[in-house]
């Protein structure tokens, strides 16, 4: 990494706020279709194609030495597989709670996005994470968000109430950084804009190393790493990720033992996309044997025929899931493909809502809509 650390911070006021609000939350209500999948119980990210976009030039801005990329892309705000799941979480919301009193439809969904941040949906393009693993295997230490946008920095500050006169400004690479100073745990957050509706927001270290990256003055991530996310088809959402630390995940025992151990598995992909009306999602789990990526296949293959037994009389609708899952393997890879219907999800959810109706069921997109 570049030690020229260029232009000390030269004006602003000791206690800041706003930053976080600028690239967390005001930006996260373009990307609410996303949470709605999550919603759903895919929480797999997974496979694309399609209108699906690739994130190319923030992605090369990823510094090197990063245990896990996650990228997210506009286009899922648009697609259409995902707004009927939305619309029918949204019914079965207001069907199932009595209290609730979100938006009735997934456009006014957006529109209160729109509303309450004064931020266009269509200006977002894509967002790109990515981290390091620190003590523990966590990966607060360490992680970044790059923003490519149609946004200027003025809108965001806009949008989260803030004035960039108040906000403390240094220069680093010839970027412009604004900077927002924690009193509680003494660290600061940077936001660079990099003037063309891209923005890096991390620690000083992190956005340093982004702006060293695109300089030419570090190297781009690289290695088994940046292969695992290149081979992965393109996606609305699309993640690489090594796994944590031996000393974090050696002895965990997925699936009650019957699962290879966890610090087996090297590195792992998964990828969200959709064809047609089909949500498909596709994980690639890389062993480090054949024999453990075989052993996987099996123990995936089983779970799925034992599911489909105990479920086929009492919930069929999950049951019908199930035959949407399937697992192959090639060597150390194992890949694990599920692929539903917006249709095939709600009526498993309903099925479960009609049986539980004696507890209270809350599936609130207005938690996300504001």
């Amino acid at each position: 990494m570049s030690q020229n650390h260029q232009n000390e911070p030269t004006s602003g006021r000791d206690r800041m706020s706003g930053i976080r609000g600028m690239i967390s939350g005001r930006v996260a209500l373009t990307v609410l279709t996303v949470l709605v999948v999550l919603l759903a119980g895919c929480s797999g990210l997974t496979g694309g194609s399609g209108d699906t976009g690739s994130g190319t030039a923030s992605v090369d801005s990823v510094p090197e030495g990063v245990d896990g990329v996650m990228y997210f892309d506009s286009g899922v705000a648009t697609d259409q597989t995902t707004e009927s799941l939305a619309n029918g979480l949204i019914e079965m919301a207001m069907e199932y709670n009595p209290d609730y009193d979100g938006p009735t439809s997934y456009d006014e969904m957006l529109d209160r996005a729109e509303q309450e941040s004064n931020l266009s949906t269509d200006g977002f393009q894509s967002m790109t994470v990515f981290f390091k693993y620190g003590s523990g295997g966590s990966p607060e230490e360490y992680t970044g968000a790059i923003m490519q946008t149609d946004w200027t920095i003025e809108q965001l500050a806009e949008a989260s109430d803030e004035s960039l006169d108040d906000l403390e400004t240094t220069e680093y690479q010839g970027v412009t950084v604004y900077i927002e100073e924690d009193e509680f745990t003494d660290q600061t957050t940077w936001l660079a804009d990099l003037g063309d509706g891209t923005f890096v927001a991390g620690t000083d270290a992190v956005v340093k190393d982004v702006l060293d990256t695109r300089n030419g003055e570090m190297n781009a991530w690289s290695g088994e790493l940046r292969d695992t996310y290149e081979s992965a088809a393109d996606g609305y959402t699309k993640v690489a990720m090594e796994m944590p630390p031996q000393e974090v995940s050696e002895g965990v025992q997925p699936g009650g033992g019957m699962l290879p151990d966890a610090s087996n598995i090297e590195r792992m992909s998964m990828v969200y996309h959709t064809s047609g009306n089909e949500m498909i999602m596709d994980t690639h789990v890389y062993m480090d044997s054949t024999q453990n990526a075989e052993q996987l296949k099996s123990t995936v293959d089983l779970a799925i025929q034992m599911g489909e037994g105990q479920m086929a009389e009492q919930n069929p609708e999950l049951a019908s899931l199930l035959d949407g899952l399937s697992a192959e393997q090639d060597g150390t890879e194992v890949t694990i493909s599920f692929t539903t219907t917006p249709d095939e999800i709600i009526a498993a959810l309903e099925l479960y809502a009609s049986q539980s109706m004696g507890a209270s069921m809350s599936i609130t997109p207005s938690a996300v809509a504001g």
